[in-house]
C-alpha cells in the first residue's frame, strides 16, 4: 500500500480556506457535544498519527491501551471526523492538524520523543509529509498482512523502526535496506491491532446460498483494472456478487469507479461494499475472489473460507517494493488460501468457484499458516505499549 496523500490536493488558496473552515466545524462540533478536553503543550515522550478515520481499527486499541496503563500521549489527524478526536481523558493529548497544507505543515513540525504512523512514503520526496526533524524515533505500524513488496518503492526507507505483524515481514524489509544502503531499522514483533478487532467483531453466517465476495486492491494491480468488467459480469450471471474495491479507489481512482459502477447497474445480483468495514460482507460471503491485496489474508485467516487469487503479471508491479524482491511472501503463501488462477484461465472463473464450493478446502491449513504468520494474536496492542514505554 501507499501514502494516501494527494500532494497536489487542488491550490495553496483553497487549501487554506478548507482547513480554516474545517478547523471551526471541528471546534464547534466538539464544543456542542462538550468535549473540549483542555489542551497540553504537545511535549509528550509518545505521539500517534493517523491520517484519518479510515485508520481507527489499527490505532484505537493502541490508545485505549495507553488510557489503560495510565499513559500520556499526543494523537494527531488529519481527518476533524476521527472518532478518537471524541475520547476523553486526561491522558490523551488529541488534535485536528488540519486539511492540505495546513495539516502537513503542522505534521512536518510535530516534536516527539517517538511517532507511531501507519502511512508510507513519509520522508520521500514526492510526499507532502516530511520526517519531522523534532521526532527522534520514527515507527511504522503495519495495516495489513502483508510483506513490504506492495508496498510503493521508498515507502519505509524514512522509518527507524517498524512494528512487525510476523517474522515473514523481516527478510524482505532487509532486503531494501541492503539494496538502498539503508541504515538497519528496528524491527519489533508485536502484531496486528486491527486484526484483533476484526477477531472480536466478526460474527459468521453459515449460508445456504452461494454469495461470491470480490475484493480487489486499487491502482494497475487491482482486479477490476486488470480483468475489467466482463469478469464481472461472468461471475454475476450465475451468483450473487458482493462487490468490494479498496476504499482508496473511491479517493485515488474516482473516475474510474463510477464508470465502472454505471456499467454494473445491468447486473441485478451484484452489491457494492463501499463501507469501512469489510466483516458483514465477509460474513454473508462463501469464498472470496481476489488480487494481491491483503484482504485475502484478512478474510481467510477470520473466517476460514477459501480465496480465489487472480495472478496479477509482475510487469504491473513497476512501482512497487515487488519489482526487487523475487520471492514475495504473498506469492509463496496464496495457494493455501486456494486456487491461484492465471489470466490465460480466467474463462474458467465459475468451474472453480463451484468446485469451491462443493469441496472447501480444510480450515487446518489455513490456522497452520495462520499461526505462523501473525504475532501475538489478541495482544498486539499490549506488545505496542510495552515497546513504547520500554
Amino acid at each position: 500500500m501507499t501514502l494516501y496523500i494527494d500532494p497536489g490536493t487542488s491550490g495553496l488558496i483553497i487549501n487554506f480556506l478548507i482547513a480554516i473552515f474545517s478547523s471551526i466545524i471541528y471546534f464547534f462540533r466538539k464544543l456542542f457535544f462538550k468535549r473540549l478536553i483542555k489542551k497540553t503543550s504537545g511535549q509528550f515522550d509518545i505521539s500517534l498519527f493517523s491520517e484519518g478515520n479510515q485508520y481507527k481499527n489499527t490505532f484505537l486499541p493502541i490508545v485505549n491501551q495507553l488510557i489503560k496503563k495510565k499513559i500520556s500521549f499526543n494523537y494527531y489527524t488529519l481527518d476533524y471526523k476521527d472518532e478518537v478526536l471524541n475520547i476523553e481523558s486526561k491522558f490523551i493529548n488529541s488534535s485536528f492538524l488540519g486539511i492540505g497544507t495546513r495539516g502537513y505543515l503542522k505534521f512536518n513540525s510535530l516534536s516527539s520523543r517517538i511517532l507511531i504512523s501507519t502511512t508510507p512514503n513519509i520522508g520521500n520526496k514526492n510526499s507532502p509529509l516530511k520526517k519531522p526533524k523534532k521526532v527522534r524515533e520514527l515507527a511504522h505500524v503495519w495495516h495489513s498482512i502483508d510483506d513490504i513488496s506492495y508496498y510503493m518503492k521508498g515507502s519505509l526507507d524514512f522509518y527507524d523502526t517498524v512494528l512487525t505483524v510476523g517474522d515473514f515481514q523481516n527478510e524482505s524489509i532487509r532486503k531494501i535496506e541492503n539494496l538502498r544502503n539503508l541504515k538497519p531499522k528496528k524491527l519489533i514483533p508485536v502484531g496486528l491491532p486491527y486484526f484483533d478487532v476484526y477477531l472480536n467483531n466478526i460474527k459468521l453466517n453459515n449460508l445456504m446460498d452461494k454469495t461470491i465476495l470480490i475484493g480487489s486492491s486499487w491502482g494497475n494491480k487491482g482486479l477490476l483494472k486488470r480483468f475489467g468488467f466482463d469478469l464481472i459480469k461472468i461471475i454475476a450471471k450465475k451468483y450473487k456478487v458482493i462487490l468490494r474495491p479498496h476504499p482508496q479507489s473511491f479517493i485515488s481512482e474516482k473516475h474510474f469507479i463510477e464508470d465502472f459502477k454505471k456499467k454494473c447497474m445491468t447486473l441485478p445480483n451484484l452489491k457494492w461494499d463501499e463501507s469501512g468495514d469489510p466483516l458483514e460482507s465477509f460474513s454473508n460471503s462463501s469464498l472470496l475472489i481476489s488480487d494481491t491485496s491483503a484482504i485475502r489474508f484478512d478474510y481467510s485467516f477470520l473466517t476460514n473460507k477459501p480465496v480465489i487469487t487472480l495472478k496479477i503479471k509482475k510487469e504491473s508491479l513497476h512501482e512497487y517494493e515487488a519489482d526487487y524482491i523475487e520471492d514475495i511472501w504473498g506469492e509463496k503463501t496464496e495457494g493455501l488460501l486456494g486456487p491461484v488462477i492465471n489470466e490465460k484461465n480466467i474463462a474458467e472463473i465459475n468451474q472453480e468457484i463451484e468446485s469451491l464450493l462443493k469441496n472447501k478446502i480444510a480450515g487446518k491449513s489455513i490456522n497452520t499458516l495462520k499461526a505462523k504468520t501473525i504475532y501475538s494474536i489478541g495482544e498486539s496492542s499490549t506488545k505496542i505499549v510495552q515497546y513504547l514505554t520500554s
